[in-house]
């Protein structure tokens, strides 16, 4: 497993450190870590998303199971174990405390030039715009995550802690994707999330509830120590635990693990992303936990938001932790 640990930071101060994993220089910052699945942005009205599948076919985010051929770690009983632990909470979020807002921008769409309201970490928007459309209603002073995808689809703004104003978007920080490229192409100085990745990298949408799970999801975990494996570029955990970001969790197809017994309909659904596309852990969390799309409700359950506990699912007996390889080290 190829891992870098973390270059040590001064608190709220936004520094360029550069990774081995991709050769370049990438944002490193200690703004509060949003966790994975719990990044609020509330809005009324219709959600406005662009699917269920971000970024190119070769993402890792996109190449299931099979296509990604993790190497398993040696520790990877010891930690199916914790996951599997009675003190380990594992569960999803949908309503306005537990998901990030995805928009789709339209050409008539009208666009703001944005300067993050805490200076001193830099700009991370450089001279894009941030599309907004004043009728999508979000609530001001949000503790969370907004994401608005570009008309041409080439670029997203990701705007942390949004607030709206006569109309008029503003960020606390933020970061510039690309989902017609890579999961972790982030514009310099972006800071989406603790391992670098897009927002929107395995986010579970509408879509997905409805018609199944076609990518990886993402997880944050209160367990990462100070390293990062591909595909993360960088790391916000500093702690000791046993966990890193970038790793890879899957769940086993054979035998009992095929298809255990007692899930409703939303957990038989993670549950086979998890088969089929397996997890990365993107966050420092508070609780292990999945991301979702704000107002995509899982079948079954109440519109307006709330949490899944997924303890029933057979961790210990049929969880895998692994890493990834990325196919181009030289990066």
């Amino acid at each position: 497993m190829r891992t870098l640990a973390r270059t040590a930071l001064p608190a709220a101060i936004l520094l360029l450190g550069v990774t081995a994993c991709l050769g370049t220089a990438h944002a490193q910052t200690t703004i509060p870590a949003a966790e994975a699945g719990v990044n609020p942005v509330t809005k009324a009205g219709a959600q406005i998303t662009a699917g269920s599948r971000y970024f190119v076919d070769s993402d890792p985010i996109n190449l299931g199971v099979t296509g990604n051929a993790p190497q398993q770690d040696e520790d990877s009983a010891t930690l199916a174990a914790m996951f599997g632990s009675a003190a380990y909470d594992a569960n999803f979020g949908w309503g306005p405390e537990s998901a990030a807002g995805i928009y789709q921008a339209s050409a008539g769409t009208p666009t703001y030039k944005v300067t993050p309201r805490q200076p001193d970490w830099g700009d991370p928007f450089g001279s894009y715009t941030m599309p907004w459309d004043p009728s999508w209603n979000v609530t001001d002073h949000v503790d969370g995550w907004a994401v608005v995808i570009s008309a041409d689809g080439s670029y997203a703004f990701e705007c942390w802690e949004l607030k709206v104003t006569n109309g008029t978007p503003s960020c606390q920080f933020g970061a510039i994707s690309h989902p017609d490229s890579t999961s972790w192409d982030i514009e310099e100085g972006g800071a989406p999330t603790g391992a670098g990745l897009s927002r929107m990298a395995g986010v579970i949408t509408q879509d997905d509830w409805d018609n199944g799970i076609d990518h990886a999801l993402v997880y944050g975990t209160p367990d990462n120590d100070n390293q990062w494996a591909y595909p993360a570029t960088r790391t916000d955990g500093d702690e000791s635990g046993p966990m890193h970001e970038g790793q890879y969790i899957w769940m086993d197809r054979s035998g009992a693990c095929a298809n255990p017994s007692g899930l409703n309909t939303a957990q038989q659904r993670v549950y086979k992303a998890l088969q089929d596309y397996g997890a990365f852990n993107v966050d420092n969390a508070e609780t292990f936990g999945f991301a979702t799309e704000l107002h995509a409700t899982p079948p079954g359950m109440s519109s307006s938001g709330g949490y899944e506990s997924i303890r029933n699912f057979p961790w210990a007996a049929c969880l895998n932790v692994g890493t990834v390889t990325d196919p181009d080290p030289a990066r």
